[in-house]
């Protein structure tokens, strides 16, 4: 039989509104004698069962600051598309399979049967 799913403390169910998750363990912790893997266990399970909801994907954080000089805003997270040639399909730095890979192998074996045949005379 397993174990009820205790209740969290009010500071808790408060980080776990915000969408703190590592703080709403910290503070499990402080609050019993739970250790680190029990204590998340039991805050993913509220969270699983949505008996705390965390705020939802779809709400944006509040920006962070950057460090000094930086852009900040939209400008900030524009990353220009670069155009590289070659071959669609194929990731950037990715190789594409050669074709007559074949043929060249069987130009250096004739090659060499020649020049065996040419020494052992």
């Amino acid at each position: 039989m397993t174990k009820p799913i205790p209740p969290v403390p009010p500071d808790v169910a408060e980080a776990l509104a915000k969408g703190h998750l590592l703080e709403a363990v910290k503070r499990l912790r402080a609050a019993s004698p739970m250790g680190l893997a029990e204590a998340k266990s039991v805050i993913e399970w509220h969270v699983r069962h949505n008996a705390l909801r965390p705020p939802s994907a779809s709400s944006k954080p509040a920006p962070r600051p950057g460090p000094v000089g930086m852009a900040r805003g939209p400008a900030a997270h524009h990353h220009p598309t670069v155009h590289a040639p070659g071959r669609p399909g194929l990731s950037p730095g990715e190789v594409g399979k050669t074709r007559g890979g074949g043929a060249g192998i069987v130009v250096l074996l004739a090659v060499a049967m020649g020049l065996v045949y040419y020494f052992l005379q």
